[in-house]
């Protein structure tokens, strides 16, 4: 089996530039990061736009960042173990504008286990590859805290005041 080719896009944000990884046969979206914390699988890619893929995912960032209703999100490749997978894709179904906290995500996904599985459910969090679309950043800690951003707190807030404001 040959490797999938993946090819990136560099968006503007208003809270700095973001790279969209996606992969080209199968028009999947498989990464979007702010620049700063890129991972090291994803430094060596061509750059192109040419594929529905980055259109769909820019045009969705676009309305996030203007606070407009958002179009159904791009196809996703959620590669990792199944734990973050789980993870992953609970996050999005967390709305726009709401949090919750990582023992909460623990006990829904984990109910016999509770709270004991927070860190694990925190680490899959610290992995996920897919910035914004599946949006990490509505997780707190157990008091309602601001913690764990790989993007850095000042960007998580930015992005959870963006979500709190009324919308135009």
């Amino acid at each position: 089996m040959t490797d999938p080719k993946l090819v990136t896009y560099r968006y503007q944000s208003p809270l700095g530039p973001l790279t969209i990884l996606w992969e080209q046969a199968h028009a999947t979206l498989w990464g979007l990061w702010f620049d700063e914390v890129v991972p090291l699988r994803c430094a060596h890619l061509a750059s192109a736009l040419s594929n529905s893929i980055p259109e769909r995912t820019c045009a969705w960032l676009d309305c996030y960042f203007a606070q407009c209703e958002l179009p159904p999100p791009p196809p996703v490749t959620l590669s990792g173990t199944e734990l973050e997978r789980q993870v992953w894709n609970y996050l999005r179904t967390i709305p726009y504008g709401h949090t919750t906290t990582y023992g909460a995500i623990a006990q829904a996904l984990c109910p016999e286990r509770g709270t004991r599985m927070a860190r694990a459910v925190a680490q899959a969090i610290g992995r996920n590859p897919i910035a914004l679309l599946v949006p990490c950043h509505r997780v707190l800690g157990a008091q309602g805290q601001l913690t764990g951003y790989a993007y850095g707190l000042t960007r998580k807030q930015q992005l959870l005041a963006l979500e709190q404001r009324p919308k135009p």
